[in-house]
């Protein structure tokens, strides 16, 4: 892969009204997570990566976006052939949640969840809840995923119809980070303040949300295995949102 590849532009060299942030790769070291949202919704499509993640994994992701849609724990982490590392479950719109999160939290009873044990579990969750609410047909299926290594836990859901909307999710996403969560949840009152969204892309140190509408949808966060909430909480997040473009 060439270090040139013009998706790509640094934060340290960007220089605002010569270089358009539409559609690149933008990589900076210190990139809050409120700020990273900004510049997805004010430059969309745009992948904002930070905190060390490898942008030509991004390059290779938007190259094949099919790839990344069906294999998505392969696509960021060198996946390990130890089946209590890995789950996998399809659900449909109509299964019982208290069933599918009784699966979830029996896989990650063992110790080498212990320390994103609940945070894996509210993003379970969320996902579940989610998924379900937009796939607006009871038959309609979806698989929920978390494959991990020593390093990396990578929790995941994905559909086969495509109608999740990545703009509105940072819009929401937006609006918490602007106004507080608890702001945000009475504005929005009965509309959907976005604090699913919200939650899973702070509990972890990466989200990436892809859609090939009519097709697919994927969200995707990944964690650090051995971080302690606390101190996840407070790291620099890394975004990717790719849209599928019309062949």
């Amino acid at each position: 892969m060439s270090k040139k590849d013009k998706r790509v532009i640094y934060l340290k060299d960007y220089v605002k009204g010569a270089d358009s942030l539409e559609d690149k790769i933008i990589v900076g070291s210190d990139i809050r997570p409120g700020e990273a949202v900004n510049l997805a919704v004010e430059n969309a499509p745009v992948q904002v990566v930070t905190n060390g993640f490898d942008e030509f994994r991004v390059v290779k992701i938007k190259d094949d976006v099919n790839k990344f849609l069906e294999n998505p724990g392969e696509s960021l982490i060198e996946v390990t052939e130890d089946i209590s590392m890995r789950f996998h479950q399809t659900f449909f719109g109509n299964s019982n949640k208290s069933d599918f999160l009784a699966q979830v939290r029996q896989f990650l009873g063992n110790n080498k969840f212990r320390r994103v044990r609940d945070d894996i579990f509210l993003i379970a969750d969320e996902l579940f809840t989610n998924f379900a609410k937009s796939a607006n047909d009871p038959a309609k299926s979806m698989k929920f995923g978390i494959d991990a290594n020593d390093d990396t836990v990578v929790v995941f859901c994905r559909d086969h119809f495509g109608t999740l909307n990545p703009k509105d999710m940072l819009a929401n996403m937006q609006r918490c980070f602007d106004k507080g969560v608890k702001n945000a949840i009475k504005q929005e009152e009965g509309k959907g303040a976005g604090i699913g969204s919200y939650l899973i892309y702070t509990l972890g140190v990466g989200l990436a949300i892809t859609v090939d509408p009519g097709k697919g949808s994927l969200v995707l966060v990944w964690l650090p295995r051995t971080a302690h909430h606390e101190d996840r909480i407070e790291m620099n997040k890394s975004l990717i949102i790719i849209e599928a473009k019309e062949s």
